[in-house]
């Protein structure tokens, strides 16, 4: 009894494992939703070519952040005296914000303000020393050369015309030359004020203090932090009375009302945007959409794992209630055309020859038909050819072996 009961399930078994092939053969040609007949005719979904209007849009995702923004520190360390504001004070260009102590450097500067006047009353002593001592010789000097010049010129002619002797013409000049050094000379030591290595030193001093004077100004002025253009102070790690180290980030200023939006777009869509192009800003929970424009493309891509990226900046052009840091979503119309030619994407496949072709219907039979590709939608996409018109019947998931000339027969028309 054993024995024939399991001979009884075993063929139970083989029925129901026949019955589950035939409903797998079954729900597969359903899903492909084609089933070539003894006939060799194809079942297929079909639909009607429509006119409408179609857009490409690149989609992407982006970082709100202030069009400036800067780090403020001081380049002296030293103990804060005065700060003026705090995070989310609105501050105006020039605003004074914050100072360290200055006893220490405006000694300094006093001082050497001091040790550039003496370094100045010396050069006008040496000055006023040159003038007394060599103001007559140098008067003398000058009017000895004049006339020396004066007399060689004069020679100078007679000697070509024949009037004078070489030997008398040659004492002329010399005579010229000796008066010119002499001039030369004494000149040097009038504008000179005198002695040249005194005045050199004096020069060098001066302008060794002048420079020490200007080196205390600059530290003077890294000592205060002013606001360099109107922003609102959203970081700040100074405390009134602390020390603080030089180059430390003191206060972050930004324009949280003049707001841009970093994002990266793909080298396969960024040769389709160009700067002026307006977009659709928007965030995931919130129905506002807010315009913007492309303000910057950048030059050079950044390679990244899977294709290389363009980093991309967006002005925000609209009134908004975007934040610093907020991330975003974007949406760009790269293309559009009001009146395109639209079918399903499940309509198109590639030939060997990697060739756009659909298949119309036509008489009942396929027609293949090789086409160009316009504006790629959500959805739908533009075909360009002149063989096909609005209305025109195109089938859908065409199978591989579907030829040009075989029956069809549509079990349903997709909208």
């Amino acid at each position: 009894m054993k024995n024939k009961n399991f001979k009884v399930n075993k063929k139970r078994v083989g029925v129901l494992i026949v019955i589950v092939i035939i409903l797998g053969f079954t729900i597969v040609a359903a899903l492909n939703q084609s089933v070539k007949t003894g006939d060799d005719k194809y079942y297929l979904k079909a639909y009607k070519v429509k006119e409408q209007a179609l857009s490409s849009i690149v989609f992407t995702s982006g970082q709100v952040d202030s069009r400036e923004k800067r780090n403020l520190n001081f380049s002296q360390s030293g103990k804060v005296i005065e700060l003026n504001f705090e995070v989310g004070d609105a501050v105006k260009k020039g605003d004074f914000i914050a100072k360290l102590n200055q006893e220490d450097l405006c000694s300094q500067i006093r001082s050497t303000e001091l040790q550039v006047a003496i370094n100045k009353k010396n050069i006008q002593k040496l000055r006023i020393s040159g003038v007394v001592n060599y103001e007559g010789a140098y008067n003398n000097s000058k009017l000895n050369y004049e006339k020396a010049l004066e007399i060689f010129k004069n020679n100078e002619e007679l000697y070509k015309n024949g009037g004078i002797s070489k030997m008398e013409f040659n004492n002329y000049k010399n005579n010229l030359a000796l008066a010119e050094n002499d001039y030369t000379s004494t000149k040097k030591k009038y504008e000179g004020y005198g002695n040249g290595i005194d005045l050199e030193i004096a020069k060098l001093q001066l302008k060794e203090s002048e420079a020490q004077l200007a080196d205390f100004k600059n530290k003077l002025e890294d000592t205060m932090i002013e606001g360099p253009f109107d922003g609102v102070v959203t970081s700040n790690n100074l405390k009134l009375g602390e020390y603080v180290l030089s180059n430390n980030v003191g206060l972050v200023i930004e324009t949280i009302d003049d707001l841009i939006v970093k994002t990266e777009i793909s080298q396969y869509d960024v040769e389709s945007i160009t700067v002026g192009q307006v977009v659709d800003i928007s965030r995931n929970g919130d129905d506002s959409v807010y315009k913007g424009k492309v303000s910057k493309i950048n030059p050079v891509a950044i390679a990244s794992q899977q294709s290389s990226i363009v980093p991309v900046e967006i002005d925000i052009i609209s009134d908004n209630n975007y934040k610093p840091n907020y991330t975003v979503n974007i949406e760009i119309e790269t293309n559009s055309n009001a009146q395109a030619k639209v079918v399903p994407y499940e309509a198109l496949i590639k030939d060997e020859d990697n060739n756009h072709i659909i298949f119309k219907l036509e008489a009942g039979k396929a027609k293949k038909i090789i086409i160009e590709r316009g504006i790629n939608g959500p959805l739908r996409t533009e075909i360009i050819s002149e063989e096909i018109l609005i209305e025109d019947t195109i089938l859908l998931d065409p199978p591989l072996d579907l030829e040009d000339g075989n029956l069809v027969e549509i079990i349903e028309i997709i909208n």
